[in-house]
């Protein structure tokens, strides 16, 4: 089963529209005492597996491994604000 929304490019670009979504949602809050919460899912890794570059090459034979390493590529800017944020925060 191949789902339209898989294929690249739009499946890259998913990803990290998600993550840039969220982070700014935990910067632009100009209530920063207020409570917030945000519940970040992403897509990926999914098959058809299909890492986009650099990641496709780094994980040659091992696409599973790329596309987590792709996901995590894009939710690390969004970890590094909430781990740089004064605001308590949980993330599991």
């Amino acid at each position: 089963m191949v789902m339209p929304e898989r294929r690249p490019p739009r499946r890259a670009l998913a990803r990290e529209w998600i993550a840039a979504r969220a982070a700014r949602g935990a910067d632009g809050n100009p209530q920063a005492a207020q409570p917030w919460f945000v519940w970040v899912h992403v897509f990926d890794p999914h098959a058809p597996y299909q890492p986009p570059p650099p990641f496709d090459t780094q994980y040659a034979g091992k696409p599973y491994h790329g596309e987590v390493a792709a996901t995590d590529a894009a939710l690390a800017p969004l970890l590094d604000d909430v781990r740089n944020s004064t605001r308590p925060t949980l993330v599991s």
